[in-house]
């Protein structure tokens, strides 16, 4: 099936792909406002790269991510700061809260079974990998990292530690949510990024970072 087949697009939508939590809480380690604030005080040890895109969207409002590879969703995800986020503001000598939600909503995509899907996070989650081809397709990923020192990811051959998913298209996905316009598309899936990347169809917007 090409990617864009409506047989597809439905049975990703129903098999594939969880729908946004609608509470107004979140379900992580920490609560979440203590979670971002960790990140933004150890920019090195998280690697979070929210805090220097947050300048960048800053007049964005309601805006659109995909996270590919998006682990659990808290220590390693690059988009919780979108969905939420409590600022301290200093204005002549006075610290005062001010509640400062970006609004943004986004796609998880994470073929790892983990806790993920219990984080709460207000963006559909696919249980899947992006795929390298016009079509759905097999391929090993390796969790002990496609190359020495990283994250498990592609590989061109079975190997001890591999094990065998089912990826599917970029397009497929959006589609299968309602084809948004994508305004920053994280892609950190270690090694596959230039074929996924070429697979993308002209007519998605994207942002690759």
């Amino acid at each position: 099936m090409e990617w864009d087949n409506e047989r597809l697009v439905e049975d990703v939508r129903n098999v594939l792909i969880m729908e946004p939590d609608t509470s107004p809480d979140y379900n992580t380690s920490v609560p979440v406002e203590e979670l971002l604030r960790g990140k933004e005080e150890n920019p090195r040890l998280t690697e979070d790269l929210s805090f220097a895109m947050e300048e960048l969207f800053k007049k964005r409002k309601n805006g659109f991510f995909v996270e590919a590879g998006a682990s659990n969703g808290e220590a390693d995800s690059h988009t919780l700061l979108f969905e939420v986020r409590k600022k301290v503001l200093a204005y002549f000598k006075t610290i005062f809260f001010k509640q400062a939600r970006h609004g943004w909503t986004g796609l998880l995509v994470e073929p790892y079974l983990n806790e993920l899907t219990f984080k709460k996070r207000k963006s559909f989650v696919a249980r899947t990998c992006l795929g390298t081809q016009q079509r759905p397709h097999y391929a090993q990923l390796d969790m002990a990292g496609s190359v020495k020192g990283a994250m498990g990811g592609i590989v061109k051959e079975k190997t001890e530690t591999s094990l065998r998913f089912q990826c599917i298209p970029l397009y497929t996905l959006l589609l299968a949510i309602g084809n948004p316009t994508v305004n920053w598309f994280i892609l950190d899936i270690e090694g596959a990024e230039y074929q996924v990347k070429n697979k993308i169809k002209q007519n998605v917007y994207y942002w690759i970072v």
